[in-house]
């Protein structure tokens, strides 16, 4: 089966688009994937989407769990990595890998936020997460260091609104989706509104906001009627509008890397689209697939994630 599916794969795709390669020995089904700073993949995964997942890297044509690290359940995230410190959490437990020898420690999360609530780390190794409150809109975010003993609301962040899609940059800046508002970035106790969504698109349907190591931030915003995003970076100088991909007619998934540049993906469209860190134009490099989620490690590699329950198996390395 996996074998036909790889065949069928390669043969999708024109003769200008990267192919996806199986990577040999990756888990059929994946949960959470992550990069080191070295780019070497790092994954929780297992052998059906319903089972016991594991963490796990590539070691060369195999891949290695790893030791003395309990099999996780369905709160397993991966948090940071491509040079900022790279976690893999439980639902109460904290384990941080260490690149030099790829073994991983142990720590204890004090009693908090709700598991599933955290949603980064900067190059400090702070832990961030959501204090979600009544669910009224009092929320905060909050933080944590591994090996203290509890968490701290963020500065300025209380009330948090209507949030959606919070990010943390690699220096501790954080940002969010106000609904109905606009992008909020607070940074050194100091709380901006940085884009203006009142009245507009992006009030509702912003989202998969990253910082990338610059410190730039770009998100999507997905158009009410389904039609193709509009995707913006926010930099030093101002607000930039990315041109839409001229063959894109859906929103896509956006990804975005630690070098700033971007991938954009839509199986409607059958096409995943490439723009450079600095640059302002996409171009198609792939086809996608269904049942296939990519992510973007940097601007040559991205990776294909294969959802076993639309049939498509392992993880997938494409060279761009």
């Amino acid at each position: 089966m996996r074998v036909a599916l790889v065949v069928g794969l390669l043969v999708a795709c024109g003769s200008d688009d990267a192919e996806p390669i199986h990577l040999a020995g990756s888990p059929d089904a994946t949960r959470a994937l992550a990069f080191t700073a070295r780019g070497t993949p790092v994954a929780i995964g297992g052998t059906n989407a319903f089972g016991l997942m594991y963490l796990q890297h590539q070691d060369g044509e195999r891949w290695v769990r790893a030791a003395g690290v309990p099999a996780f359940g369905s709160a397993a995230q991966l948090i940071g990595g491509g040079g900022r410190p790279l976690y893999a959490l439980s639902d109460t437990t904290l384990y941080a890998l260490d690149e030099t020898t790829m073994t991983w420690t142990a720590t204890v999360m004090p009693a908090g936020p709700w598991p599933g609530t955290v949603f980064g780390t900067d190059t400090s190794g702070l832990v961030y997460a959501l204090d979600v409150g009544t669910g009224q809109g009092d929320s905060a975010v909050v933080a944590w260091m591994p090996g203290a003993t509890r968490w701290y609301d963020v500065a300025a962040t209380r009330p948090t609104g209507n949030l959606a899609a919070p990010a943390v940059g690699a220096d501790g800046r954080v940002a969010w989706l106000m609904i109905d508002t606009g992008i909020v970035e607070v940074a050194d106790g100091m709380r901006t509104l940085l884009v203006d969504c009142t009245g507009q698109t992006c009030a509702q349907g912003a989202g998969q906001l990253t910082f990338a190591a610059s410190g730039t931030l770009t998100f999507r915003v997905c158009a009410d009627d389904g039609g193709p995003p509009v995707v913006m970076r926010v930099e030093d100088a101002g607000v930039t509008e990315l041109p839409t991909p001229a063959d894109a007619t859906s929103c896509g998934d956006l990804t975005t890397a630690a070098d700033g540049s971007s991938l954009l993906a839509s199986s409607y469209d059958g096409a995943v689209w490439r723009v450079a860190a600095r640059g302002a134009t996409w171009s198609r490099v792939a086809s996608a697939e269904p049942g296939m989620r990519y992510v973007l490690r940097d601007q040559a590699t991205a990776f294909a994630i294969g959802d076993p329950l639309q049939g498509v198996h392992g993880l997938y390395r494409l060279d761009l």
